[in-house]
């Protein structure tokens, strides 16, 4: 049960959709990113997992990351709908969506000449 609340709490309605209820942590029917930031994430994601030049611990440490940073919302009553208790995976995902714009546009330029 645990694990599909963290599931939910990554997903893309809280991430790019919805957002947090309250209008104090993000706006009504925003999500904590832009939409546009969801191309970038999954780019991120495919090219940094898939790319073999990348340590494997530096890759069990974003996924820790990212798994235990959803524990202090998924342990708390109605907290999984908090950005502020899930603040602790914005790094990981910054870093996701910034690799998989560097590395996309580094294809891209790497490609196109």
């Amino acid at each position: 049960m645990v694990f599909a609340f963290c599931i939910s709490r990554i997903s893309s309605d809280f991430l790019f959709r919805q957002g947090d209820p309250d209008p104090r942590q993000s706006p009504t029917g925003m999500g904590e990113f832009y939409k546009i930031d969801a191309a970038a994430m999954i780019l991120g994601l495919v090219l940094f997992y898939g790319n073999s030049k990348q340590g494997l611990k530096l890759k069990l440490l974003i996924g820790f990351w990212i798994i235990v940073g959803v524990l202090p919302a998924a342990i708390t009553r109605d907290g999984g709908n908090h950005a502020t208790r899930l603040i602790l995976i914005l790094p990981p995902l910054v870093f996701l969506v910034a690799y998989g714009m560097t590395e996309g546009i580094r294809l891209f330029i790497g490609n196109w000449r």
